[in-house]
């Protein structure tokens, strides 16, 4: 397979992870209602829902670096993948704990994408670093929103873990083209970079702390208003 095509295949993996980072979470508010009268989920775990995923932002995040030291970006952005999609499924279970659970991987999954997507893509793109970070967000806003807009529609149409399964099919789509993307892509030797490199730390660094303070009340708007 050539580079062209190898850069083509390698585009749509990373489009469609784009893709999961969102849809799992933005899936669930227009279901609640249907989650509640199904399930008989407590309002209290209904709000939860879309706090699980948040927490596990939290207490992941930090963990996706060194792994991706030891094993390499893409490995470990696989094995996120297989966790995500696994949740995902996981929560077409119709009883609340799979539910919970599987909001849990999803929240695992996902914060392995965040913090590893944008590494490998100045990894393997660091000529179109801009271009190839607007194809990922544009996706992962467009499939979230579609999914918080066909939810419901399909729920009511089919049925609520029907529409579940569905939509989490992208999951499987973005889990299976990088799979294939895998053994082609050129590995980048991270941890030789990272250890001949000495960074300033971010909690010393004045525009790191804007910066998290920026992205933080946009976050806690965000999901806020998606609650």
């Amino acid at each position: 397979m050539n580079t062209k095509i190898t850069n083509r295949w390698l585009t749509l993996g990373l489009i469609l992870v784009g893709a999961n980072l969102r849809l799992p979470i933005t899936m669930l508010p227009p279901l609640l209602t249907n989650l509640k009268q199904t399930l008989g989920l407590p309002a209290s775990l209904a709000g939860f829902l879309t706090t699980i995923p948040l927490l596990m932002f939290a207490l992941i995040s930090p963990f996706a670096p060194r792994l991706s030291q030891r094993l390499g970006n893409e490995k470990v952005l696989f094995g996120f993948l297989i966790l995500l999609a696994a949740g995902s499924y996981l929560r077409v279970i119709p009883t609340i704990w799979a539910l919970m659970i599987g909001t849990g991987l999803i929240g695992i999954g996902i914060a392995g994408g965040n913090v590893l997507l944008p590494a490998i893509i100045k990894e393997q793109f660091p000529a179109k670093i801009a271009i190839k970070t607007t194809e990922y967000t544009v996706a992962m806003g467009l499939i979230a929103s579609l999914g918080t807009g066909f939810s419901g529609h399909l729920a009511n149409k089919i049925s609520l873990m029907g529409s579940m399964a569905i939509l989490s099919l992208v999951g499987l789509a973005g889990l299976f083209v990088w799979l294939l993307n895998l053994k082609k892509m050129p590995n980048q030797n991270t941890t030789t970079k990272l250890q001949n490199t000495t960074h300033k730390s971010v909690w010393r660094t004045g525009l790191a702390w804007w910066i998290t303070l920026f992205f933080g009340l946009q976050s806690l708007l965000y999901y806020s208003l998606l609650t």
